[in-house]
């Protein structure tokens, strides 16, 4: 999912997750992706993945 280091596209792989899925992260930014897969705050998180679209 792009977009979801912040803002509409953070609270959708929240509530993705919440509801089971397994998400899978993309932004620009690494190290704040690694962060917020390190940080726990999304169940069932599987991978952040960087770079740009």
């Amino acid at each position: 999912m792009t977009g979801a280091m912040s803002g509409i596209g953070k609270a959708v792989a929240q509530n993705l997750a919440r509801q089971g899925a397994h998400v899978v992260l993309h932004g620009r930014d690494q190290a704040r992706g690694e962060a917020l897969v390190d940080s726990g705050r999304l169940p069932r998180l599987m991978c952040f993945v960087g770079g740009r679209v």
